[in-house]
């Protein structure tokens, strides 16, 4: 399909019935209504004492928005933060620390179960993040605090809820110091500015713009067709490289990895050289922030000096903004966008998931 069929808006909509665009475009909306998800939850009652660390259980759409915050947080908090995709808890994971179980639909197989664990191994701090469903359920017969989220969504077209409401979470538990107020209002700050970017930023990236002037529009055209490698850098855009990975495979359609910067040099570069001589079959998206490590900025220089005499489309992603945060969203919003109008340039539906929903039926049936 050509170029120019991304300036069709009557493609776009026939394209897009489950309205994906909108979604995304909507983004900032999402991350400025989270502000509000949390304010029925007594903190002071919650809160705990000496926490070893946090544990966030989730999936898909679900666990990015706690990887997000982990990015963010983990410069600051002098407590470990990890993000569990599993049926089972780490072994170290005890009644001393802090668990949040996110699963936007509330019925994800390995959130019920991690959490479950937590019940039985006495974790006295569980947070539920569900717009209903058992998760939900679970959470009144537990007692524990539910931050309902708004329903009717994907999963992953919810992240600015599932973000938003473990970051201010994190922020009343008094994450990083004994000031949660300091916290919570800090966080509320740059979580508002940073929404405030995002949405300035709509009308370049979205449907209407043109591809000429359309940065999204463009690096669809040069990664269409191609398999997908979506670098990072360690402790600042490898979570975001994940990100983008996963909506360029489900809203997409496209095949595509994550890899990050400096683990790339050691492995990755070996396989990505070999290809010298198929550069029909590759595309990089390359991530960087201004907060990268001057090691990592390094390494990705020489790595693109390498790849410009390949003939491999390679993208180069920068953050925007002033702050952590505004940098780190900015790239979220990009690669939504860049997911979206590589589907509508392939001629897909970017809100189907049918493999997965295949495979989900293909367990059910197996389980029976």
């Amino acid at each position: 399909m050509s170029a120019s069929s991304l300036d069709n808006l009557a493609r776009h909509r026939e394209l897009d019935p489950g309205l994906m665009h909108d979604l995304i475009a909507a983004f900032p909306v999402h991350l400025k209504a989270s502000l509000q998800l949390h304010s029925g939850i007594d903190w002071s009652a919650q809160k705990p004492t000496t926490p070893q660390g946090v544990c966030i259980c989730g999936m898909g759409g679900s666990a990015i928005g706690g990887d997000l915050a982990r990015l963010y947080w983990e410069p600051q908090s002098p407590m470990p933060i990890i993000v569990v995709r599993n049926h089972c808890l780490p072994t170290f994971i005890n009644d001393h620390w802090f668990v949040i179980a996110s699963s936007y639909s509330g019925n994800t197989e390995e959130v019920l179960a991690a959490v479950s664990e937590a019940a039985q191994r006495g974790c006295r701090r569980v947070l539920a993040l569900a717009s209903g469903g058992r998760l939900g359920a679970m959470a009144a017969e537990n007692h524990w605090p539910l931050i309902q989220l708004p329903g009717g969504l994907m999963p992953r077209a919810a992240l600015g809820y599932s973000f938003g409401t473990v970051m201010m979470a994190l922020a009343q538990w008094g994450i990083a110091g004994n000031n949660p107020a300091m916290l919570v209002a800090n966080v509320t700050k740059e979580l508002k500015a940073a929404a405030d970017l995002l949405a300035s930023r709509v009308a370049l990236l979205d449907r209407a713009s043109p591809e000429a002037t359309n940065p999204a529009k463009q690096a669809a055209v040069r990664i269409g067709g191609r398999i997908i490698s979506v670098l990072g850098a360690s402790g600042t855009t490898d979570v975001i490289a994940a990100r983008i990975k996963s909506q360029l495979c489900e809203n997409g359609k496209a095949l595509a990895f994550a890899n990050s910067f400096p683990e790339v040099t050691h492995n990755e570069i070996v396989g990505v050289m070999d290809l010298a001589n198929a550069s029909d079959r590759l595309a990089i998206i390359l991530l960087s922030a201004s907060d990268d490590n001057p090691g990592v900025s390094a390494q990705q220089a020489a790595f693109k000096r390498l790849i410009s005499d390949q003939g491999i489309p390679l993208i180069h992603l920068k953050g925007e903004g002033t702050t952590r945060l505004e940098r780190i969203m900015s790239l979220v919003q990009m690669g939504d966008f860049i997911s979206y109008h590589l589907a509508i340039l392939n001629g897909h539906d970017p809100t189907p998931i049918s493999a997965i929903d295949a495979l989900k039926k293909a367990l059910a049936a197996k389980a029976q």
